[in-house]
């Protein structure tokens, strides 16, 4: 009869909710997707990755804590998931002496006793007494009177590292790792010193570049990575920057663009005091996330994966020590 609905029979509904069921699968499949990825089938998973994830940590006001307010201090309940950067008292005072002389001497003692690696498989691992009578032959230029400091050999910098096969305590004992860092073998990036003679750029990570090379993030293969530096002899200088405050280098994202705004001047100028002290008056800048700080023997800074630093020494002779580890992955598809 017109204007009647028939009722369906027992197979119809069946078939029906069959139907129904399928629909709403497919629907919701296509809604995770297109939450999932972005424009030309571009991944966009939840965990952040890239600068987006730093972008992201600047939108949730994480770097405003360093506003002009000084650096927090270390928790070590917090350790190393914290985002900005922390000081504290080192835990296990240096036992290598004050004098280039008797830095030398501990070093060739630690190796001579298995603790410094020899196997020359990396940077910091060729023979102990090489590297110490290169930096013993930077000193003794740089005592020369009038112009001995002026030369740029009279600069030098090495790192020393440790041979990881140690126990953990040890090793975290020797590195003063502080309290609440879990040191891993696994995730163990760096154990080791790094000495310096003099004060030119060749007693940075720049050596004969220029002085704004020692600009960088801490970074191993695709990861970044967590770091602590502890003052042990003479004073350092670290200028230090929240993760988007410099636009990295495409393809090099632990090294700065020179050719970005922020850096372009800066980069031209020839003098490096100049241009170094360019760097630290951007770090100081009310609008900018970062600061300078002047680390000395006994204190310990704490940079957390992503941060921007440069460092130069003081101090005609330096010694920093401390452990670094694997942060996360840079991109969501390496993690």
């Amino acid at each position: 009869m017109v204007g009647e609905c028939s009722q369906p029979s027992a197979r119809n509904r069946k078939v029906s909710t069959g139907v129904a069921v399928a629909a709403i699968t497919v629907l919701s499949w296509h809604w995770k997707s297109s939450c999932l990825v972005g424009p030309q089938g571009a991944a966009t998973q939840p965990s952040l990755h890239g600068e987006h994830r730093f972008h992201d940590e600047r939108r949730r006001g994480v770097y405003k804590s360093i506003d002009g307010k000084g650096w927090p201090s270390w928790d070590a309940v917090e350790g190393t998931s914290a985002r900005t950067p922390r000081i504290g008292r080192v835990a296990h005072a240096w036992q290598g002496g004050s004098t280039f002389l008797e830095v030398s001497q501990f070093l060739i003692s630690e190796a001579e006793r298995g603790v410094l690696r020899q196997d020359r498989r990396e940077p910091g691992t060729e023979l102990v007494y090489e590297r110490v009578f290169d930096g013993g032959w930077a000193a003794c230029i740089g005592k020369v009177p009038f112009w001995g400091g002026l030369l740029s050999a009279s600069s030098w910098s090495c790192k020393f590292l440790l041979n990881q096969d140690r126990e953990v305590d040890e090793l975290s004992r020797l590195v003063s790792a502080p309290t609440g860092w879990a040191l891993e073998h696994s995730s163990a990036i760096f154990l080791g010193h790094i000495v310096s003679v003099g004060v030119g750029s060749r007693a940075t990570i720049a050596k004969e570049g220029s002085i704004l090379r020692t600009l960088h993030r801490d970074w191993r293969g695709t990861h970044m990575v967590d770091s602590v530096l502890n003052g042990c002899v003479g004073r350092k200088r670290v200028i230090i920057f929240a993760p988007d405050e410099i636009v990295p280098r495409e393809g090099a994202p632990w090294a700065p663009n020179f050719d970005s705004e922020r850096l372009r001047g800066l980069h031209e100028l020839e003098e490096e005091g100049e241009a170094w002290r360019g760097l630290e008056a951007l770090a100081k800048r009310h609008d900018v996330s970062g600061g300078v700080i002047d680390l000395c023997p006994g204190e310990f800074l704490f940079m957390p994966h992503g941060w921007w630093h440069a460092l130069r020494p003081l101090d005609d002779l330096t010694v920093l020590t401390g452990p670094s580890k694997l942060g996360p992955a840079y991109d969501a598809d390496e993690a």
